[in-house]
């Protein structure tokens, strides 16, 4: 009798075991939006191609805790430089963006975020801020406020699903490891669902097309000439000191290989650098198959259901430019939100920040998703909705 039981007892272990392995627990595809099966498929085929992601370390930082309890949740990165061996041979270098990082991490604590998590340079993976948004995406309230902030180089991939129908190419963050490209965050954005809010601080280059590229650059050269009549026309961040910096920095890299370890003034990949990835057969097919992976349909932003507002750096045809200790955006956002004193909606905050800029450098406001009007009337970084 006591043997039946215990093989009763075993069998019923056994099925409790087999029902919690098979079942989705939490992190399955089944708790997020659309396309989250997707994001983890992709995750995991960087973890079993170790060609393909050498020296690329998998292990996340430690996730957020909690489930839909989170009020406000902050991933504030910053690089200054990139792993060379996935971007053939360009480590990227910049000087200023780890400390954007650090200062956008010390705005959200100053506004009453709880949970921050910052990313600097070799931290600042594809897999590690991918794991950390779908985190976020569970735990964040139905009502809650996401902040991400990226400081370093903007880059372009060609358009491979047809959603760019301007300029055929995709505008990439220049994460560690290698670009995410402007699709897969679409797609990141979709698991968040209304009424969320995600506000999204960019430092960096977004030129159009890596053919754009060359004249812009050329045009924010000539904008950083320090003569008398230039000096009168800069705009109050751009002071004459930064802007001899900047043109000691231009004409520098201008001399050397595109490989070289001089730091960058502005935060956009030479055209130099996509050329060469271009030619590097394992990372053009890379990005080949992470292009086709989402159809034009499945990153539309009319998917996105939460309020979403991204304060970029500059326009689409224009630059960045990095600083010895902040990027000069982030610097100027700092000095016009003024430890939170700042008096205004997002709209304000948008035109204050545009109003010390210099022309060659409008900062962008571009909002999308639903429920935009309640969104941009808060004042930034305002934690209650």
């Amino acid at each position: 009798m006591r043997s039946r039981l215990s093989y009763a007892f075993c069998l019923l272990v056994l099925a409790v075991a087999t029902a919690a392995l098979l079942s989705p627990g939490p992190g399955s595809a089944e708790d997020l939006g659309p396309n989250n099966a997707e994001i983890k498929k992709r995750i995991d085929f960087w973890k079993v191609n170790p060609a393909l992601t050498k020296g690329v370390s998998f292990e996340a930082p430690a996730t957020m805790s909690g489930t839909g309890t989170e009020k406000a949740l902050a991933i504030c990165m910053g690089l200054n430089r990139v792993d060379p061996n996935r971007y053939a041979g360009w480590s990227g270098p910049l000087t200023g963006c780890e400390g954007d990082a650090d200062a956008m991490a010390q705005i959200a604590k100053d506004a009453g975020f709880k949970t921050i998590k910052v990313l600097k340079t070799r931290e600042a993976t594809r897999p590690n801020f991918e794991q950390l948004v779908l985190d976020a995406a569970k735990q964040l309230q139905d009502n809650g406020i996401l902040l991400i902030s990226f400081s370093g180089h903007g880059g372009q991939v060609p358009d491979v699903n047809g959603d760019e129908v301007d300029d055929h190419e995709d505008e990439t963050w220049c994460l560690y490891d290698g670009e995410i490209l402007d699709d897969d965050l679409c797609v990141l954005w979709q698991q968040f669902k209304r009424p969320a809010r995600i506000l999204i601080v960019v430092d960096s280059c977004h030129s159009g097309t890596s053919a754009k590229a060359i004249p812009v650059r050329e045009a924010a050269r000539h904008a950083l000439d320090v003569d008398a009549n230039t000096r009168k026309a800069l705009a109050p961040a751009l002071t004459a000191e930064r802007a001899a910096l900047l043109k000691e920095r231009y004409d520098a890299r201008k001399k050397v290989d595109f490989r070289s370890t001089l730091p960058h003034a502005f935060k956009s990949m030479p055209k130099e650098v996509f050329d060469a990835i271009q030619a590097t057969p394992a990372l053009r097919e890379e990005y080949k198959q992470r292009g086709a992976r989402y159809t034009k349909e499945e990153v539309s932003q009319d998917r996105v259901t939460a309020s979403v507002i991204t304060l970029a750096a500059c326009q689409d045809s224009q630059e960045a430019s990095d600083g010895d200790r902040n990027g000069l955006f982030t610097e100027t956002l700092i000095r016009v939100w003024r430890g939170g004193a700042f008096d205004g909606d997002y709209k304000k905050f948008h035109r204050a920040i545009q109003r010390q800029m210099p022309q060659s450098s409008q900062p962008n406001l571009d909002p999308f998703g639903k429920d935009l009007d309640r969104f941009l009337s808060q004042k930034p970084f305002q934690v209650v909705n």
